[in-house]
C-alpha cells in the first residue's frame, strides 16, 4: 500500500505562484538593501569628509589679513590694440545680427575705419551742439527778419545769407559754451 500523494493542479500552480511571489520579494529586499549599504557608506564618507575639514580649518579669528592675501596673486591681464579690436569687432557682429538688412547695412557702412576717424574728429570740434543750437537759432531768427525785411522794402532775397548767418550764430554758440566752462570750473575751483 504504498500510495503517492500526489498534489493536485491547483495547488502546483499556487505553490509556483508562491515560489515567483518569493522570489520577487527576494528580490526587492536585496534591491533595498543596497540602497541602504550606498547610503550608510555615502554617510561614513561625508563624515570623514568633515572630521578632516574641521581638522584642517582656521578659523578667521586666527588668520591673519596679510596671511588671507598670501596666497592669491594679482594677475596682469595685458590687453593691447589688438585685444580690444577683436573685442569691438564682436560686439558688432553680436549686434549686427539681432538687426534687420537696413540697419545692418547701415552699420557697416558707419563702422568702417574712415568713416569713423573722420566721425570721431568732427565730433571733437565741428559737430557741437551749442554751435549747431546757436548757428540754427541765429540762421532762423535772422532769416525771418531778413525775409521780412525784403517783402516789406521791396529787395532781393540774398540765399547766401543763410548760410553767413549759421555760421556766425555757431561761433558765437562755441564761444558761449566756452564762457559757460570757464564759470563752472572757476566755480568748482572756489569749493
Amino acid at each position: 500500500m504504498s500510495e503517492k500523494l500526489q498534489p493536485s493542479s491547483k495547488e502546483t500552480v499556487t505553490s509556483h505562484s508562491t515560489i515567483e511571489r518569493a522570489k520577487e520579494h527576494l528580490e526587492k529586499l536585496k534591491a533595498q538593501a543596497d540602497i541602504e549599504s550606498k547610503a550608510h557608506a555615502s554617510s561614513e564618507t561625508l563624515e570623514k569628509a568633515k572630521v578632516a575639514v574641521e581638522s584642517l580649518a582656521i578659523s578667521g579669528k586666527e588668520m591673519t589679513p596679510s596671511e588671507s592675501n598670501k596666497d592669491v596673486k594679482p594677475s596682469m591681464g595685458y590687453v593691447n590694440r589688438e585685444l580690444k579690436d577683436m573685442a569691438f569687432k564682436r560686439s558688432l557682429s553680436t549686434a549686427r545680427r539681432h538687426m534687420n538688412a537696413p540697419s545692418r547695412t547701415m552699420s557697416k557702412i558707419i563702422h568702417q575705419p574712415v568713416v569713423e576717424k573722420v566721425s570721431d574728429a568732427a565730433s571733437i570740434t565741428v559737430a557741437r551742439p551749442s554751435g549747431i543750437l546757436g548757428g540754427g537759432a541765429f540762421a532762423l531768427i535772422g532769416s525771418i527778419i531778413l525775409l521780412w525785411t525784403t517783402k516789406h522794402y521791396g529787395y532781393k532775397y540774398n540765399y547766401l545769407v543763410f548760410f553767413m548767418l549759421f555760421i556766425c550764430g555757431f561761433i558765437i554758440g562755441m564761444i558761449a559754451e566756452l564762457v559757460i566752462h570757464y564759470f563752472i570750473r572757476r566755480k568748482k575751483n572756489k569749493k
